[in-house]
């Protein structure tokens, strides 16, 4: 994504624990570009006999501050995320939906940064996928794995980044249309949400397709360095995809 504005950029990432809060302000800008690379494939088909698929993935996600020459362009931050999960296909309706898949799953997510900008976390993943003429439905709780009080560079992370979403896909015309909702399933203070709009634009039938994306996020992080910040975010993007006739659902 050449464009990735956010409206109140954090400086100055903090954390419950004070090994993890930063002291020092950064100069950062508050457009800036991001990368992403995304991999899934399946290992193993039929893990119990005719039921269960295994399925590994990894995400890389960069966000880079392209346009700050007064700190020299550097990377800010990189997310590393693999993740390994159980898929089972499902046959049974539910309010009109085709319920479609059940997945059991862990993912880690981490920065691979030294204190104080460390963030890292693991989670065990529930995935439930359904589908309707022309729309899929994606619902995903989950559950941190807990860390010693020493070692919890963000104890609160599920309070900010959520402990489920929900996924809404429409396909109309040859274009896709998206919206995602988080949530950290809790009251008070403690109740923080997000919500992301995206529209793809068709690029062709190629196994190889260059996608026009333009997206939006309101509200909580999208990645693990500004947990406890709640920016306003949108991004205009270029998105090269290849197809390899897999699919979760």
């Amino acid at each position: 994504m050449p464009v990735f504005a956010t409206s109140n950029q954090n400086d100055r990432p903090t954390s419950p624990n004070p090994v993890n809060t930063v002291q020092t302000p950064q100069d950062l800008d508050n457009v800036e570009a991001k990368f992403q690379i995304s991999l899934k494939t399946k290992v193993w088909q039929g893990v119990f006999g005719d039921a269960g698929d295994l399925w590994i993935g990894y995400t890389q996600s960069s966000r880079w501050q392209a346009y700050n020459s007064k700190l020299s362009r550097p990377f800010r931050e990189t997310n590393y995320e693999p993740e390994a999960m159980l898929v089972f296909n499902t046959h049974y309706h539910v309010l009109g939906w085709d319920g479609r898949l059940l997945g059991i799953g862990v993912d880690h997510q981490s920065n691979g940064r030294s204190d104080p900008l460390s963030r890292s976390w693991n989670r065990v993943i529930a995935d439930f996928g359904f589908e309707r003429a022309g729309w899929t439905l994606m619902i995903r709780p989950w559950w941190r794995i807990p860390e010693s009080r020493q070692d919890d560079n963000n104890p609160d992370i599920s309070d900010y980044i959520g402990r489920a979403d929900m996924q809404l896909i429409h396909e109309w015309h040859g274009q896709e249309f998206g919206l995602m909702l988080r949530h950290s399933l809790r009251g008070g203070s403690r109740s923080h949400g997000a919500a992301r709009s995206t529209g793809k634009l068709p690029g062709g039938r190629q196994r190889a397709r260059l996608h026009g994306t333009v997206q939006g996020l309101r509200r909580k992080p999208d990645r693990l360095q500004p947990q406890r910040h709640l920016p306003r975010r949108g991004n205009l993007a270029a998105r090269l995809v290849l197809t390899q006739h897999r699919k979760w659902l």
